[in-house]
Formats: structure tokens, C-alpha cells, sequence
């Protein structure tokens, strides 16, 4: 039995790219929100779908919403990655030709969205999407986006070739302490860390929706227990008022009317009686 292939994804042309950039501007105050938990992540998630329906009615191609976030994800990591690698180029001693990358104009698009913090990277600090934008990409039908509109070469022909190391009395200062700060260990400390710090934000919005919920439950408690009481009151008020309205019965006092009767003599008698 032959085994079926794997599909190929339709490569993201430069006009899918374009939109996703003006969408993500657009909402960029829900995707870059400070706040977390289930209320927010529906909104962003309904905010990615939004853009694939945009996406698919534009191509006619079906895009769904983890899609476009993923290359959204990919798009601006590589063009971080780019960045950080023209300061470094820039800032390396020496003459030499100048192979930086050049970015494209939808990934200064990019940067700009992002500010200039994300986009220039703080000072000590890893990207925790950084390796996703230059992993190989898989097998896709039809050219690539930055190759075929801008005819620019691959990125891995455009990052620098790794220069030899000079010895530290070549080096200012400033490059020794720079080449210190970026090590691999520390940058792995940096990324525990940063992970510990979101896995702890994640928990204090759990706990806070929590707290919400209990909040409101005993809000509704309270309000059930109100009118139970409520409803007690109501209740003991007319049985108060039956209560009076059977004493006031019982106190009225009765007016009795004689009866009399005929007296039990003879006809005769009271027919003489009143002939006389």
C-alpha cells in the first residue's frame, strides 16, 4: 500500500504578508496586551481567525487563524534576527566588505510594528522566538515571498561568515564586554529566567480569574441568602396579620335575641281567654 504524501503548504505571497502587516498595526493593542487570561486569548484568537477569512478571501486559498500567527511569529523573528545581525556587522573592528543583511521593506514594516525595544532587543536579554524564522522551512509549492518580489538571495547567503577571533588587546573594551554578555550560558540563564517569569504571570492570572469566580459566586450567594430573607419577613408579616384578625373575631361580642315560644295549653282555653 503506498503511503500517502504529505501536503504541501502554500507559501505566503507578498501580498498575504502585506495584509497581515496592516492587520496586525491595526490591532496591535490586542496582541501586544499586558493582560492574560481566557478572555483575552479568545480575543486574540478571534483576531488571527478574522485575518485568515481576510487571507482566504483575498487568494482563495484556506488559511486558518494558528497559521497566520505562526508566520506572523516567524516573519518577525527573522526580521530581529536580520537586525541584530547588521549592528553586529557594524559594529565589528576591522575593514573588510560589508555583508549584512539587507531587509526587505515588509520586514521594516515589521520592525516598526514591534518598536523599537523589540526590535533593537534589550540589553542582556534572548528571543524566545528567535530560531523559529531561520529554521529550514518545508517543502512549499510555488517561489518564495522575499525571493521572488525583491530577487534578494537566501538569508543563510546573506548572514556574515564568521570572522577569527582577535586576540582581547585588539578589542576595545566595550567589544570584550559585549562578547561576555552574549555567551551561550548566559544567554540560556536569561532564558530560564524569562521563562520562569511567564510560567509566574500565567499562574497569577489563573489565580486572579479564580479569585474573580469565587468573588462572584458569593456575590450570588449573598443575594440568594437576601431574598430568603426576604421572603421569611414577608411570610411571618401575614401570619402576624392572620393571627390578629382571628383575635379580633374571638373578642367581638354576640347579641342574643330571645325566642319565644307558644305556650302548650288547650285551644279551647286561649279561644275563652280571649272572648273575655
Amino acid at each position: 500500500m503506498a503511503e500517502t504524501k504529505k501536503q504541501r503548504k502554500v507559501i505566503f505571497q507578498k501580498e498575504e504578508i502585506n495584509i497581515i502587516l496592516e492587520e496586525v498595526e491595526l490591532q496591535k493593542h490586542i496582541i501586544f496586551s499586558r493582560f492574560k487570561g481566557s478572555h483575552t486569548n479568545k480575543e486574540k484568537q478571534k483576531m488571527w481567525d478574522d485575518i485568515a477569512t481576510k487571507l482566504t478571501a483575498t487568494r482563495g486559498i484556506k488559511r486558518s487563524g494558528n497559521e497566520v500567527r505562526k508566520k506572523w511569529q516567524d516573519f518577525s523573528s527573522l526580521a530581529k534576527r536580520k537586525r541584530a545581525l547588521q549592528r553586529t556587522t557594524i559594529n565589528k573592528t576591522g575593514g573588510g566588505p560589508n555583508d549584512a543583511p539587507i531587509l526587505t521593506a515588509e520586514e521594516e514594516k515589521a520592525l516598526s510594528i514591534l518598536g523599537t525595544t523589540a526590535s533593537d532587543g534589550i540589553c542582556g536579554g534572548i528571543d524566545l522566538h528567535g530560531g523559529e524564522g531561520l529554521r529550514q522551512p518545508e517543502p512549499e509549492s510555488g517561489p518564495s515571498c522575499s525571493q521572488e518580489q525583491s530577487g534578494s538571495p537566501p538569508i543563510d547567503r546573506q548572514l556574515p561568515s564568521p570572522s577569527p577571533p582577535n586576540s582581547p588587546t585588539d578589542q576595545p573594551p566595550s567589544s570584550i564586554v559585549q562578547a561576555t554578555a552574549t555567551t551561550p550560558r548566559f544567554e540560556n540563564i536569561c532564558g530560564c529566567s524569562q521563562d520562569l517569569v511567564q510560567l509566574e504571570r500565567e499562574k497569577l492570572d489563573v489565580l486572579k480569574d479564580i479569585r474573580q469566580s469565587l468573588k462572584e459566586a458569593n456575590e450570588m450567594n449573598y443575594n440568594f441568602q437576601r431574598e430568603i430573607i426576604e421572603l421569611k419577613k414577608a411570610k411571618m408579616a401575614l401570619e402576624e396579620r392572620r393571627l390578629s384578625l382571628e383575635e379580633m373575631s374571638f373578642a367581638r361580642p354576640s347579641i342574643s335575641v330571645p325566642i319565644i315560644l307558644p305556650d302548650e295549653s288547650d285551644p279551647g282555653e286561649q279561644t275563652t281567654n280571649l272572648n273575655q
